[in-house]
């Protein structure tokens, strides 16, 4: 028997906080090359970011 060697596909990177697949992060590359270049960026999504600075600022 053979066996065949294949690399497993790795699943889309999601949002810690709502779960949305992110945009912008891809799986090949240079590590910095693979997520974007600010704060949060390849953990959060564009709108739990901006609700997690508005929070920062008010003071909640």
């Amino acid at each position: 028997m053979s066996r065949k060697s294949s690399r497993s596909r790795s699943n889309l990177a999601r949002c810690s906080s709502c779960g949305k697949p992110l945009r912008g992060v891809r799986d090949s590359g240079a590590k910095t090359e693979k997520r974007p270049e600010r704060p949060f960026g390849g953990y959060l999504c564009h709108r739990c970011l901006e609700a997690a600075i508005r929070a920062g600022v008010r003071g909640v």
